[in-house]
């Protein structure tokens, strides 16, 4: 939804299927390599408004990327709508209020030039006095509201209401589960999901030379190849689909004449690797801690420390002397401190801290794959790749290789070529 000739395609692929009732929209994204997204710039007229008390610079650029769209399709109103927004997010100063209206505002657009009715996502995406999601309101209420309309209905994905009356918005990519939300909540056949990109590939596109692309995959490998670096769909999307076994459906709005990748609760019955992805900006916590013979007390200590302090793991892996902590190269830095002073506290024998990055493996079956391990070994050596460690997912379904950041690119594309291409 970056530009009006993004919106004018996407327009034209619901006209195309009168059975394509339940649109959820995203706010524009980046029309080139150069802009920023219409929610990274609300980000800053928060900023501006907590140094400032108005957003009179930021605004400037999202007004006018609106106006490029609206101009396009003669939607003069949006013109006051828009002025009218700046007042509204300056006298708000909530940041999830004012992040949330790059949603609000291309919902209506688009249910504008649908000739669709827009329901805005405060109507019906609730959350409880904790901000929690109420998962059980959220699909009486979607339903409801969607079932009264004659028409289509345009919703804005990323955010909804606390009791309070609140905005709350999802993390990043919330429009994905709002539109899983909805999809659930009315029981559709199949939740289209467009993007700008054909589906899922074996490889990262933008490293790997012309990688296959994956015509169907199960929820459980999707949401395992999310959580480990791909960035197609957020890996909490899939689940309030596949309690109702719900298809996903990935494909492009660039070319809808293409198949895209199908995502089902169906498990291939053959051994197989689906893809390889990379996930960078992590940082390797290693401790060995020999000697400690009260094993659940040490590892509790660890664990109730990361989770005083909100910082999520990436990956967690035990041997006998041995622990190894992945977390985000955010989470280190904000916490560094801290840290370092619970490691010294800890009596260890030795410990590093290290930036990496983790590139896996994820398929059916494939921890049974014959030689996979061994492939995977000799192909790094060969390629002089210092392998930090390496997990095996307990359900067979994924490898993990931590390497040197500097190592991602090499790791992939050695390890690509070897799996995929030979």
């Amino acid at each position: 939804m970056a530009n009006a000739e993004y919106i004018k395609k996407s327009a034209n692929i619901i006209r195309q299927n009168n059975k394509r009732k339940i649109v959820v929209v995203s706010a524009p994204g980046q029309r080139n390599s150069n802009d920023i997204k219409i929610t990274d710039r609300l980000y800053a007229c928060y900023d501006e408004i907590i140094k400032f008390g108005h957003c009179d610079e930021s605004y400037k650029e999202i007004e006018k990327h609106f106006l490029d769209i609206t101009n396009a399709f003669n939607l003069t109103k949006y013109n006051n709508i828009l002025k009218n927004i700046k007042l509204e997010i300056e006298n708000s100063k909530k940041v999830d209020f004012i992040v949330s209206r790059g949603e609000f505002l291309m919902a209506q657009i688009f249910a504008d030039i649908l000739n669709f009715e827009f329901i805005d996502a405060g109507k019906i995406i609730k959350f409880n006095k904790n901000n929690e999601l109420d998962e059980k309101l959220t699909f009486n209420l979607t339903k409801k509201f969607v079932s009264k309309t004659k028409k289509g209905v345009v919703i804005p994905g990323f955010y909804g209401k606390n009791p309070a009356g609140e905005i709350i918005t999802f993390t990043r990519d919330g429009t994905d589960f709002t539109a899983s939300l909805v999809a659930t909540a009315c029981d559709v056949s199949v939740y289209e999901n467009w993007k700008d990109v054909e589906g899922i590939f074996t490889g990262n596109p933008s490293i790997i030379e012309k990688p296959k692309k994956v015509s169907e995959i199960s929820y459980s490998e999707l949401r395992k190849l999310s959580y480990l670096g791909a960035k197609v769909v957020h890996p909490s999307t899939v689940l309030p689909v596949s309690e109702k076994n719900i298809p996903i459906e990935i494909r492009s709005f660039l070319d809808s004449s293409l198949k895209g990748t199908k995502i089902t609760n169906k498990k291939s019955s053959k051994i197989s690797i689906k893809a390889i992805t990379a996930k960078s900006n992590l940082v390797l916590i290693y401790l060995k801690k020999e000697m400690h013979h009260d094993e659940t007390k040490f590892l509790s200590n660890i664990l109730d420390f990361l989770q005083e302090h909100t910082i999520s793991l990436s990956l967690f892996k035990v041997d006998i002397d041995n622990i190894y902590i992945v977390i985000s190269s955010a989470d280190y830095f904000n916490h560094e401190k801290l840290l370092l002073n619970k490691l010294k506290s800890l009596q260890l024998k030795e410990w590093e801290v290290e930036d990496i990055a983790l590139i896996s493996i994820v398929g059916n079956d494939i921890c049974r794959k014959p030689r996979l391990i061994n492939d995977i070994y000799n192909t790094l050596q060969n390629n002089y790749i210092d392998i930090k460690f390496i997990k095996l997912d307990g359900e067979n379904s994924f490898v993990c290789v931590a390497v040197n950041n500097k190592e991602e690119k090499l790791t992939l594309t050695s390890l690509y070529e070897k799996l995929f291409s030979s």
